[in-house]
C-alpha cells in the first residue's frame, strides 16, 4: 500500500510540475528588445551617438548588430555607432540574439539647417574620375581654414578603404587618390576634423 501512494504522489506532483510551465511561459527567455536610441539634433558638421543603453536586451544573447542605411556611420555592426550624416536621416538597428530572432528599431538623426550659411558642406567638395588610370581627384572648395582634419572613404559596409592626413586648407585644394584596386560600386567620403564631419556619397563607374 506504502509503494502506491508513494507512486501515485509522484504521479500527481509530475503533473503539477508540467502544468507549471505550461501555465507559466515566463519562465522562458522574455522577447528580444532592440533600442536605437532617442532621436538626435546635430548641427551642420556635427556628430551623434546611436542606440540605447544597452541597444539590446533579453532574448538569447550572444548579439549581432546591423545598422543601414551605412551613410556617414563609423561602424555598421557595433551597439553604439556615430552618425555625422549632413542630412536628416532614420537609420535603422536591426539585432539577430543567438537563436537566430530578430528584432529592429529606429532613430532619426536631425541635421538643424537653421545657420547653414558659411558653413563647409558636401556641396563643397567635387569627386572627378579618370577612369582611364582609376584615379580619383578630390577638389575641397572651402569658404573657410581647414586645420588638422582628415580624409577618409569607406565601402558600404563601413570599412575604410582609404585615410590621409589633409594639410592646413584655406580656399581650394586639389588632390589624388589612387582607386585601381577598387571594384566598381557606391562608397562615402568624409573629411573630419576639429568642428567639421562632411560626408559626400559617389558612384565609382
Amino acid at each position: 500500500m506504502k509503494n502506491c501512494i508513494f507512486i501515485l504522489l509522484l504521479f500527481l506532483s509530475n503533473q503539477i510540475l508540467s502544468q507549471v510551465h505550461m501555465n507559466f511561459p515566463g519562465l522562458q527567455p522574455r522577447p528580444l528588445q532592440v533600442n536605437a536610441g532617442d532621436d538626435k539634433i546635430i548641427n551642420p558638421g556635427g556628430s551623434a551617438l546611436l542606440g540605447g543603453n544597452p541597444a539590446a536586451n533579453f532574448g538569447n544573447p550572444n548579439y549581432s548588430y546591423l545598422w543601414y542605411p551605412s551613410y556617414c556611420l563609423n561602424n555598421t555592426a557595433i551597439a553604439n555607432p556615430t552618425a555625422s550624416p549632413l542630412n536628416t536621416t532614420m537609420y535603422i538597428l536591426s539585432v539577430t540574439d543567438s537563436k537566430g530572432c530578430t528584432n529592429t528599431d529606429t532613430v532619426k538623426v536631425i541635421v538643424n539647417s537653421s545657420s547653414v550659411d558659411n558653413i563647409f558642406t558636401a556641396e563643397d567638395i567635387e569627386i572627378i574620375q579618370d577612369r582611364t588610370k582609376g584615379n580619383l581627384t578630390v577638389v575641397i572648395n572651402n569658404p573657410h581654414e581647414l586645420v588638422n582634419h582628415k580624409i577618409y572613404i569607406y565601402n558600404l559596409i563601413g570599412q575604410v578603404i582609404y585615410s590621409e592626413n589633409l594639410p592646413k586648407i584655406t580656399g581650394r585644394y586639389s588632390m589624388q587618390i589612387n582607386f585601381s584596386n577598387n571594384p566598381k560600386g557606391v562608397y562615402i567620403l568624409k573629411i573630419d576634423g576639429r568642428g567639421t564631419k562632411v560626408c559626400k556619397k559617389f558612384s565609382l563607374n
